[in-house]
């Protein structure tokens, strides 16, 4: 409130009818008085204001449960032995095709840096194969798990990406603007869908980028080695985003019940089994 218009309140309240001023002196004392008592008004009125956003602060932070220390990181949480049983041939069929990838684009780059340009780019294209594979298997495991969210028990946790653990350029950007909804969700579990299909979107958008890099190195080999080196970062960024889908795997299946687990399980088996390399080579052994 400006000062004109304190005083005038304060005027029409000493001007009331019935409470007109003796004495120009009178007058003068209460506007002397009104100037006096303005500035502690003013600073009274900003503390009021401060000292109601505080509380309304502690209140919030009570209700929503920020001051409770967080969880301790225990990485891979502890499951019991049938939830353990349909997590590890997923954990075993991932970490498998991502060794084979790693594999392949290791001789990629190392071909490359030893002038066998059509060798290198054999891997590539071996390379892209695979991530393709690998790419359609982690969302599929992605989906299925956003599709039996509702049977979850208890609390499913999630965490948000960190975009200095990124190396490429895509991921780099993408995070940012992927995460900013999380300062707007406060229910596990619409936090937990949301943070899955940021995953998915993440896989998806790596792809894309593979495709991209693979086609520009087909079209100039001999090019620049900068288009050769982005191989690898991107790589680091997706080998990144299947961890972390396991992870959200392992704490989905800690809050699933066992009612539920069967029907979870027979889905993302079915969806592994199409795309599985340890399964075919398991048939031709046999």
């Amino acid at each position: 409130m400006s000062l004109s218009r304190m005083l005038l309140l304060f005027g029409f309240a000493f001007l009331w009818p019935g409470q007109h001023p003796r004495s120009s002196l009178e007058l003068t004392n209460f506007l002397l008085l009104s100037c006096t008592i303005y500035p502690i008004l003013h600073t009274m009125y900003w503390a009021l204001a401060g000292l109601t956003l505080v509380v309304t602060g502690v209140v919030l932070r009570r209700l929503m449960r920020l001051d409770e220390p967080p969880p301790q990181s225990r990485g891979f949480v502890c499951l019991d032995p049938k939830h353990e049983e349909v997590y590890e041939p997923v954990s075993l069929e991932v970490e498998t095709q991502s060794l084979l990838l790693a594999i392949s684009l290791n001789e990629a780059l190392g071909e490359q840096k030893a002038g066998s340009i059509d060798s290198a780019w054999l891997h590539v294209r071996l390379a892209a194969g695979q991530w393709e594979r690998l790419a359609e298997i982690v969302v599929c495991v992605l989906d299925t798990i956003d599709d039996h969210v509702p049977n979850a028990n208890s609390t499913l946790h999630s965490r948000n990406m960190d975009r200095l653990e990124f190396r490429s350029c895509t991921m780099v950007q993408f995070v940012p603007v992927r995460t900013l909804l999380d300062q707007l969700i406060f229910r596990s579990k619409v936090r937990y869908q949301v943070h899955l299909r940021v995953l998915r979107s993440a896989v998806e958008a790596l792809a894309r980028e593979f495709s991209r890099m693979a086609n520009s190195i087909q079209a100039k080999p001999d090019a620049s080695p900068d288009g050769w080196e982005s191989l690898d970062p991107a790589f680091h960024d997706f080998d990144l985003i299947i961890k972390e889908t396991l992870l959200y795997m392992r704490a989905f299946l800690f809050a699933v019940g066992d009612l539920d687990l069967p029907a979870f399980a027979t889905d993302i088996n079915n969806a592994i089994s199409r795309r599985s390399v340890r399964s075919r080579a398991n048939l031709l052994l046999q």
